[in-house]
């Protein structure tokens, strides 16, 4: 059996476990609090960020949004003068060709 001298040093074996156990979860722990604290900071700085390039990411998409219309505004514009142009070179067409007409119908004398 177990002599008392071996109980006494069993017993101050798992004293001594039992102290040393609580030194490193003594240090262990305020550690993992502080990296736990440290990762919650991160986490929220992330969130922020990513809230923030969200509403970015918004205003950058409307003020696409914005520029495509602008764009089909300016073709519109650019279609209607192009066909303005249009239809004034033929008006002066048909007005040269009608003074040509009729300077050859005159023979080259002034009309009017």
């Amino acid at each position: 059996m177990y002599t008392i001298d071996a109980l006494t040093q069993a017993r101050q074996q798992i004293d001594q476990w039992i102290r040393d156990g609580q030194s490193v979860l003594g240090r262990v722990i305020p550690s993992l609090f502080q990296a736990i604290e440290g990762l919650s900071r991160r986490a929220e700085a992330a969130e922020d960020d990513a809230r923030r390039v969200a509403r970015e990411l918004n205003e950058l998409q409307a003020e696409a949004t914005r520029l495509r219309e602008e764009i089909e505004h300016l073709k519109r514009l650019r279609a209607e003068m192009a066909e303005s142009v249009e239809r004034a070179v033929d008006e002066i067409g048909r007005v040269t060709s009608d003074l040509v007409g009729r300077v050859r119908e005159s023979g080259g004398k002034p009309f009017g």
